[in-house]
């Protein structure tokens, strides 16, 4: 016999079963180690169901997570920025995880095991912003696949391949890796792309490799700079501006526990 409080109780079945699902974002297994001393390589991502950091900072780990550039991440020890770990974590369920999952797993993979606490504030920070050119926007590629997570790769320094990102997608990756200062997103373009760039880095960016891999990189080639190489590559500008944004100030963080 079916009655309304039966009812009551299936719906509060469902909404507890969304609610759990959505509170447990944890990896299933995950080891972290200190990076071996001058290991080359750096960076994360996916590989099949792992998410694998190599040479990353907790620093790093924040940035990706919390989608910030380096200067809006302040306070904390000075090791967070210095210290290396190569990081591997499964991820369970079929099909490849969403960006947003993985980046929620990241945040309590960092309050578990580094003990993270942080709180929010603003602050006027130096950024660049990305907006249309006169020409307008002239991506290479074609439209990308809207159920398929975005992801980028460096070739070479100075080479990107972008894969069915958006261009808020692409305003992270040039602040977490190119640029020395936060990228906003003004273009008002919606949807994936795929596209390449080319350009001759200097030596404000890539902050993370060594100045003498940037003059290598610069010399190998008439590419443009940066700026120039977006807006003739891309249709896009990135433009120099001032502006209150968020940061993230460390209150706590301990060195990771034991695997």
């Amino acid at each position: 016999m079916y009655t309304p409080g039966m009812r009551t109780l299936a719906l509060l079945a469902v909404i507890a079963a969304g609610v759990l699902a959505q509170s447990d974002p944890a990896f299933e297994v995950a080891t972290i180690k200190p990076s071996a001393p001058g290991q080359p390589g750096f960076g994360m991502g996916m590989a099949g169901h792992r998410f694998i950091g190599v040479n990353t900072t907790l620093r790093d780990l924040i940035a990706f997570a919390y989608g910030l550039h380096p200067d809006q991440i302040t306070g904390g020890p000075p090791w967070i920025a210095s210290d290396k770990y190569d990081l591997y974590a499964e991820v369970t369920g079929k099909g490849a995880p969403e960006s947003q999952r993985i980046r929620a797993m990241v945040q309590q993979l960092m309050a578990d095991r580094f003990s993270l606490v942080f709180h929010r504030a603003k602050k006027e920070l130096s950024v660049y912003a990305i907006v249309v050119a006169k020409s307008g926007a002239k991506f290479t590629g074609s439209a990308g696949e809207p159920n398929v997570n975005a992801s980028f790769d460096f070739p070479s320094l100075g080479r990107m391949t972008v894969h069915n990102a958006t261009i808020a997608d692409f305003a992270v990756w040039l602040e977490r890796y190119v640029t020395d200062r936060p990228v906003m997103n003004q273009t008002g373009i919606e949807g994936k792309y795929n596209f390449t760039f080319d350009w001759s880095p200097d030596e404000t960016q890539f902050p993370d490799l060594s100045e003498q891999l940037i003059q290598r990189a610069s010399g190998r080639s008439e590419r443009p700079d940066l700026y120039t190489a977006i807006q003739q590559q891309l249709g896009l500008k990135l433009e120099s501006a001032k502006a209150p944004i968020e940061i993230l100030v460390i209150d706590r963080a301990e060195r990771p526990s034991d695997n």
